[in-house]
């Protein structure tokens, strides 16, 4: 179960992205036809991911439960249109992998718009959410899971 909960900042721009009021106009989900899930509270799938989202009440999430397989990538992408000139930028952001099970999880990643993986972790990282701070050489990015 990977969760990402409240993009931060964005350096480039005075912006902070939250997913309170659904996906923000400038973000994109499902290009791989996996896309990430809004959600409020715990999570659907017992011993997976927090019992909230971190600094609000939404959060966006994957399902890695049947009828999910090992290599589905599921996208979520911000096209960096509040960045002038498709500058470079810093993005922060919340995240939490965990399953009481410890497997499941996949990996989190965070591509440029270019799609060069500039982050990543996988494995169990507890139940607690994690920030993550990120230079990228382009305004644009996307988070697969």
């Amino acid at each position: 179960m990977l969760l990402l909960s409240n993009v931060a900042s964005i350096s480039c721009s005075s912006h902070a992205f939250g997913f309170e009021a659904g996906l923000p106009s400038s973000w994109t989900t499902g290009a791989t036809n996996y896309p990430w899930t809004p959600h409020s509270g715990s999570t659907t799938s017992t011993g997976t991911g927090p019992s909230s989202a971190h600094g609000g009440s939404w959060y966006m999430y994957t399902e890695a439960d049947p009828p999910r397989v090992e290599g589905d990538v599921f996208d979520l992408s911000y096209d960096g249109s509040d960045c002038a000139g498709g500058q470079a930028a810093t993005v922060s952001f919340w995240y939490s992998i965990y399953s009481y099970y410890g497997w499941g999880m996949g990996r989190l990643r965070l591509k440029d718009a270019d799609g060069v993986e500039r982050w990543s972790l996988s494995g169990n990282q507890g139940t607690a959410w994690h920030e993550a701070m990120v230079d990228l050489p382009t305004a644009g990015f996307t988070f697969e899971g």
